[in-house]
């Protein structure tokens, strides 16, 4: 874990570690501890997709600026052998979600996310989203932003195209028959063209491999949505592209607003590949097997922006590309 520092001049000019984290006592012979990591604020959680065969997610708290030496385990409701709990993980505020990719309860490997709620002294497992078909893999992306969580499907084959990926919004929303809460889905997303109205999808995308939200203060009403589809073919074999959403603050009208690509694109640079974030009015995408400065899959992150705060009011553009030669 790092933490910025002053150097003089500036806060977070430099960065120090704090902690190295372990699942101490709990650790075994291919875990994967830590396979995806979320923090915020002063709460860390990390996803051990293979833990005790099914998979789990740890929580570690910071008090009084200092990251204890072990975390709490956070066990899922329902799982089988091989789910890959933790897969995927977010955290915002009192919400975790933690993606299971290879969960059977919707069938084979439909996927599925666990929704945590921290109740003011412990985290409790709050409700299960399933996938609904073989194959999909709901949960090998997460992302939560208030009362809006996304997940991706990159699998899932809409109108029969294989593997052409799927992303959705869910909404958390009291059940009065069963006196508690569930996350419902609120949209489901698709990839257009740079035209934003007609379909983009295509076999073997995986679109939703990478996903992002970014609410208002709140945590609910408009915000944006970040879904890339790394092996799009648009700019060569596997270029990759990723698509933005904006809510109209409607209750769920969620509408793609721009298809972004690498300005230099080139095949098999898998432009959102690993993984995407979303913040305001700037996104970043990394494209890990972009060969620059000569340098064979040297990889790079893309900084995209605009120069006002709404990304309706003003197209898109890359601010910068950053490499290991600009860091």
């Amino acid at each position: 874990v790092f933490r910025g520092c002053f150097n003089g001049f500036n806060f977070y000019s430099c960065w120090q570690q704090k902690a190295a984290l372990s699942p101490s006592g709990l650790a075994n012979a291919g875990d994967h501890f830590a396979w995806s990591v979320a923090i915020d604020g002063d709460n860390l959680v990390l996803g051990n997709k293979d833990d005790l065969g099914y998979g789990s997610i740890m929580v570690f708290v910071r008090s009084a600026g200092t990251w204890p030496a072990t975390g709490t385990r956070l066990l899922s409701s329902s799982h089988g052998s091989g789910d890959q709990v933790g897969h995927s993980v977010a955290i915002k505020g009192n919400y975790i979600s933690a993606g299971a990719p290879l969960d059977d309860f919707g069938g084979t490997d439909a996927g599925a996310v666990y929704q945590y709620i921290y109740d003011g002294s412990q985290w409790l497992n709050e409700f299960k989203v399933l996938g609904t078909a073989a194959g999909d893999q709901l949960g090998y992306s997460v992302d939560i932003d208030g009362t809006r969580m996304i997940a991706g499907a990159p699998y899932a084959d809409p109108g029969g195209l294989g593997s052409a990926g799927v992303a959705y919004i869910y909404y958390r929303k009291w059940n009065k028959t069963f006196s508690a809460f569930e996350w419902r889905k609120l949209s489901t997303l698709v990839p257009l063209q740079a035209d934003n109205s007609t379909a983009d999808a295509a076999v073997n995308d995986y679109f939703g491999f990478s996903v992002a939200i970014d609410l208002d203060s709140g945590g609910e009403g408009t915000g944006y949505a970040l879904v890339s589809a790394p092996y799009n073919d648009d700019n060569g074999s596997s270029s990759g592209a990723a698509y933005l959403y904006a809510d109209d603050g409607s209750g769920g009208n969620w509408s793609q607003i721009k298809k972004l690509t690498a300005n230099d694109a080139a095949t098999n640079e898998l432009y959102g590949r690993t993984d995407v974030a979303l913040d305001a009015s700037t996104v970043v995408i990394g494209s890990p097997y972009e060969d620059d400065a000569g340098f064979v899959n040297n990889g790079a992150a893309y900084v995209v922006g605009t120069q006002a705060d709404s990304y309706l009011t003003l197209g898109l553009d890359r601010h910068a590309v950053l490499t290991s030669e600009t860091i």
